[in-house]
Parts: C-alpha cells; sequence; structure tokens
C-alpha cells in the first residue's frame, strides 16, 4: 500500500508539472487576441539584432505598428508594415505572420523597457484605426559596441556630387569629388557574426530617408563578396538617396578584410 500511495503522489505531481507547463505555453496576446506571441518573449533579453515574431489573427488585412523603449522613454527603435511589407505575410485565412529583423543602433540607458506591438486596420472610409496593442515587457542590453562608419566629409558637397552625376549625358561609376572620412558611432552591443550588418544599418542611419526608414534585412558574405539586403520605400527622389548611400555602404563595408564587394538585393 505504501508503494500504492507513492506512485500515485507521484502521478499527481507529473500531472501537475505537465498542467503548469501547458500554462505557461499559452501564448502573451493583446486584448481581443488580434496579435500574440511566444510566452518566453515575456522579460526576454533583446540585444542586437532585435528579432520579432508575431502571429496576428484577423479575416482582413492587419498591419503592425511596434516600437521597443528603454524604461526612461527613450526610443530605440520603431517601424511599421506599413513600410515594410515584407515582413507580414499571409499563413491562412484567419492569420498572418509578422517576422522582422532590425539592427538596434541606439543604445539603451537602462536595462529594462517595453516592445509595443499595435495592430492598426484600414476601415470603410480608408482611416487607419489602432487595435489594442501588446504590450511586452523587456530586459535590454546595456553595453556597447564601437563602430566605424564612412561618411562624406563635406555633406552639401556630397549632395552636389550626387547630383553632377545624376546630370552626366553617359552612366559611368559615380566617384564622388567630396572625400568619404571615418566616424565612429556607438551602438547597442553586438557580437561578431552581426557586426557587419550593424554598421550597415549605422551608414543608413547616418543618412535619412525622406520616404521612410530602410533597414539591413540580411547580410551574406560568400567568398569575398557581401550580399546586402535591404528593406526600403520608394518616393520622389529615391535615385538619388539610393546613389548616396549605397556609394557609403560600399565604401564603408570594404573596410572589413573579409569583404572585396557588395552586392545588393
Amino acid at each position: 500500500m505504501p508503494a500504492l500511495r507513492w506512485a500515485s503522489l507521484a502521478v499527481l505531481m507529473m500531472a501537475a508539472v505537465f498542467h503548469a507547463r501547458a500554462a505557461t505555453a499559452a501564448p502573451w496576446c493583446s486584448d481581443g487576441k488580434v496579435v500574440c506571441v511566444s510566452p518566453q518573449m515575456r522579460n526576454a533579453k533583446v540585444a542586437s539584432p532585435l528579432h520579432i515574431h508575431a502571429q496576428i489573427t484577423a479575416n482582413d488585412d492587419v498591419q503592425i505598428n511596434w516600437q521597443l523603449k528603454d524604461s526612461t522613454g527613450a526610443s530605440l527603435a520603431a517601424g511599421s508594415t506599413w513600410d515594410d511589407p515584407e515582413a507580414l505575410k499571409r499563413i491562412s485565412a484567419t492569420a498572418e505572420a509578422f517576422d522582422f529583423v532590425v539592427y538596434l543602433i541606439d543604445p539603451a540607458r537602462s536595462d529594462h523597457g517595453a516592445l509595443t506591438l499595435t495592430p492598426t486596420r484600414t476601415d470603410v472610409s480608408s482611416e487607419k484605426m489602432n487595435l489594442p496593442p501588446l504590450v511586452i515587457p523587456v530586459r535590454l542590453e546595456t553595453a556597447t559596441s564601437e563602430l566605424t562608419i564612412l561618411v562624406p566629409e563635406d555633406r552639401a558637397g556630397y549632395d552636389a556630387d550626387v547630383e553632377a552625376y545624376a546630370d552626366e549625358p553617359v552612366a559611368k561609376d559615380f566617384a564622388p569629388k567630396t572625400p568619404l572620412v571615418p566616424q565612429k558611432v556607438t551602438v547597442m552591443k553586438v557580437d561578431e557574426s552581426s557586426r557587419m550588418a550593424a554598421t550597415a544599418q549605422a551608414v543608413l542611419r547616418s543618412m535619412p530617408a525622406q520616404g521612410g526608414p530602410w533597414h539591413v534585412e540580411s547580410l551574406r558574405l560568400d567568398k569575398g563578396t557581401a550580399h546586402l539586403k535591404l528593406s526600403s520605400d520608394a518616393w520622389a527622389g529615391v535615385s538619388y538617396y539610393w546613389l548616396a548611400v549605397g556609394h557609403l555602404l560600399e565604401k564603408t563595408l570594404e573596410q572589413f578584410p573579409a569583404i572585396q564587394r557588395v552586392e545588393f538585393q
């Protein structure tokens, strides 16, 4: 009998553990459960790059605005699927998947913060309507890394070089007269495997785009060639911006001994 009681107690304890694990495995969702994330994201350590994975439950198209802030209220990064539509994919008639990666530039001022995901939909009058947000408490990396990017010594002169090139009757390699100079940038700590991509993101941050922020989606190195994929938005005059920032990206990344050339995707 004692052995039987101990066996029964063991079964009850195993059942309790199973139910506890099942409870903790429930997704973390906004009111109405329009947007949900893995429960592991709550109080997770956030470093660079930031990976955001979420599921949106809706029959119609729902977009996501997101923002990462530290506990001082300072915004570390923000974005929207209105600007990055490829980050959102429909996986069924009633669900969409949000999958996004961003290299964080601004260092955190505190070790705690919040990642807010705000779903929005467009009503019949084409007005954007925010739905209840999902606020995810997170822990933040407070250590920093120092990156080196190349910037124009004279921004006005560099802009003039871009305009002069655009007026050339015959296409040729862009060779601006304005020299590029190294600039140190302090960013949220990145490991060596992400250093090249974070450096490219720092270049984009130094050249704000009128049509909205550009992001590094990925950087893959293959036999000396860096294959760089960017998420971007088009606007009138984007070709001038692309010429200017593309040159800076190439020259900055070619500072890495492993990179001989850069290809954009």
